[in-house]
């Protein structure tokens, strides 16, 4: 059940934004990014909501074992794998994750808005 995959243990490997890379099990209870903070890994994150883009990161591998429930997700750039860790949960081991990827999301979800809004409306 969903409460007995909450309470269990998983492995999950980081490629931090200098590059290091850990792996490292953390609570499926937690959130990605709450997960990582208890073990000292430092990871990028702002707002902890789910509504800004600096928490997110590209999954590299194990994009199913991963529950997201960020309201911003398109379901588009989830596919290119752009998770928020602030608002995702592991379900299951041998997710391998890199970090700080906020500017390379936010261009994944918002660059056609941006893009639209800038046509429709000019600098002078």
């Amino acid at each position: 059940t969903r409460t007995s995959l909450r309470e269990s243990m998983y492995e999950i490997t980081v490629i931090e934004p200098g590059g290091d890379e850990k792996t490292l099990s953390i609570s499926g209870e937690n959130t990605i990014l709450a997960g990582l903070d208890a073990a000292g890994v430092d990871a990028p994150f702002s707002c902890q909501t789910g509504l800004c883009t600096e928490c997110a990161s590209l999954v590299e591998k194990g994009m199913e074992h991963i529950e997201l429930e960020a309201a911003i997700l398109d379901p588009a750039v989830t596919a290119q794998g752009f998770v928020l860790t602030c608002s995702a949960h592991l379900t299951g081991s041998g997710v391998r994750m890199k970090l700080g990827v906020g500017e390379e999301f936010y261009e994944a979800q918002f660059s056609d808005l941006v893009d639209n809004h800038r046509k429709s409306n000019p600098m002078k």
